[in-house]
């Protein structure tokens, strides 16, 4: 019995990656601006206590900022690649080069063309995408060949991310409600957190934040 294989296209690869969305509606959308907005947001509070937790003027407290920085930009990077790059899109009206392999392929009627191997229409997108996983609301696109390893960083960087903002949160929370038992019985070493009305319910906030995504992303 014999088992023919057919072949993966060899169209341009700038073809194949426009999309029905311009760059400015992938990202200025609901879930990215979310997406955005809380890592912006997560990441702007837990700077600010980390700095007076423990500050810059020594080497551990500038490898301790330094280092969840690096969480945010790899973060965010991953987020913005993941929705510029997109998937990747069967080109409308795509037949294979042999005729033979059309009856080996589905046929995609909203566009007009044959389904390559391991490609899936997306409603969404309103394109076929190459090996779609699914379609994705933080980025606004589809999660499939093309930037499916920019999506998996940019889980990964988020639950390293919010964990470390959750520990260097958790510990400013700690010290700002001790403070006058340091004052009064501390050795003069340990960080003073003073917090007002706003910056306490932004650190609440930022904690909550960060645990729920690090929570949800771990067991998504």
């Amino acid at each position: 019995m014999s088992c023919d294989v057919v072949e993966a296209p060899d169209w341009p690869a700038p073809e194949a990656e426009v999309g029905e969305k311009t760059v400015f509606r992938r990202m200025f959308y609901f879930g990215t601006i979310f997406a955005f907005s809380t890592i912006t947001m997560i990441g702007a509070v837990t700077t600010f206590f980390s700095l007076q937790w423990m500050p810059v003027t020594s080497y551990m407290g500038l490898f301790n900022t330094l280092t969840f920085l690096l969480w945010n930009y790899l973060t965010i990077g991953n987020l913005f690649n993941a929705s510029f790059f997109g998937p990747g899109y069967v080109p409308r009206g795509w037949k294979p080069a042999n005729k033979e392999h059309e009856k080996k392929l589905q046929f995609c009627v909203p566009c007009d063309g044959f389904k390559v191997p391991r490609s899936h229409h997306c409603s969404k997108c309103n394109r076929c995408c190459m090996k779609m996983d699914h379609h994705c609301p933080w980025i606004n696109n589809c999660v499939g060949h093309r930037n499916h390893q920019y999506f998996l960083r940019f889980l990964f960087f988020s639950v390293v991310g919010c964990i470390h903002a959750t520990i260097i949160d958790g510990f400013a929370l700690y010290h700002a409600f001790f403070a006058g038992w340091y004052q009064r019985y501390g050795d003069g070493t340990e960080p003073i957190i003073l917090l007002t009305m706003y910056s306490f319910i932004a650190l609440i906030f930022a904690i909550a934040m960060a645990t729920a995504v690090a929570l949800a992303l771990t067991f998504l």
